[in-house]
């Protein structure tokens, strides 16, 4: 660690940039604006500190020695309960709340150790079997006992299921015409809807699943296109773990980590389809720190 650190005690409330010397620099009147340039450019590192807790931003990659040792140092020095919120860039940003100041400390120097490793893929799924439903988020595990208790069917389901679970679901009917699985429904509160926004819902209800792509790599869509062809074709639910980065238009790149249960079902109408329910979720059992 850096013992030279200057500056004010960590829960003072105000924020700092910690340079290369590890030096508590007051960012006080600094536009937001520039952010990308200290960050990325020279290295530092963003501490904050008020009410909520504590924050702190760098960039993984760039980030001086001096800066992150001084940022973990100042944590271990806290002697506080206050939780402590960490925004780090690394291929793309992910935030992690951590209970204490000593925890996020440890967590940042391992996350440091895995600064040289190359990402192979933006894309981590994990299948887990369908037992393990009953320990997921409450919406994946309602979601399961939905399918088990009535064998998937609709007709079977009242209006106080289509309510609460409609809005968080895709639906996906099969074209007999052009042997493929179209987008029937995408509700407004599915991954998809919030991370793509309404025209991506418009233009995508009716499209081919191939088709139907956001702005993503394509090694995400081809993940999550195999778990949904699965389901049709052998009717037995998939229940995975996903950690992507999510690429927007007009946005940097963001980890995004989520549970989903993939089932067939017999729709309305008689016809079969898939239904994927999916909820953001940190509970995952794909560590972000680990080598890809």
């Amino acid at each position: 660690m850096t013992s030279h650190r200057t500056g004010p005690p960590a829960l003072d409330a105000g924020v700092w940039w910690i340079d290369e010397k590890g030096t508590f620099q007051s960012a006080m009147g600094l536009d937001k604006s520039f952010d990308r340039i200290f960050l990325g450019h020279y290295g530092q590192v963003k501490f904050t500190s008020d009410r909520q807790g504590i924050r702190i931003g760098w960039d993984v990659r760039k980030v001086e020695d001096g800066a992150i040792d001084a940022a973990a140092g100042r944590l271990l020095e806290c002697g506080s309960n206050s939780t402590v919120h960490l925004s780090f860039f690394y291929y793309g940003w992910v935030n992690e709340m951590l209970a204490d100041p000593p925890t996020a400390a440890s967590r940042i120097l391992q996350v440091q150790r895995h600064r040289e490793i190359e990402l192979v893929r933006s894309t981590y799924m994990e299948e887990h079997d369908v037992s393990e439903a009953d320990s997921a988020a409450p919406l994946i595990r309602d979601g399961f006992k939905f399918w088990e208790s009535t064998g998937g069917r609709f007709n079977k389901a009242g209006n106080e299921w289509f309510a609460g679970y409609l809005p968080n679901c895709l639906i996906f009917r099969w074209n007999k015409r052009e042997d493929e699985l179209v987008f029937s429904h995408v509700g407004n509160k599915s991954m998809c809807a919030r991370a793509y926004g309404d025209e991506w819902v418009a233009d995508t209800i009716g499209q081919s699943l191939d088709l139907g792509v956001g702005p993503e790599r394509q090694s995400y869509t081809d993940r999550v296109n195999l778990g949904i062809a699965s389901a049709m074709e052998t009717g037995e639910p998939n229940y995975q773990h996903f950690r992507t980065i999510l690429y927007r238009d007009n946005c940097e790149p963001q980890w995004f980590s989520y549970q989903r249960l993939v089932s067939r079902h017999t729709l309305h109408d008689g016809r079969p389809g898939v239904v994927v329910l999916s909820c953001q979720a940190e509970d995952i059992s794909i560590p972000f720190a680990r080598s890809p």
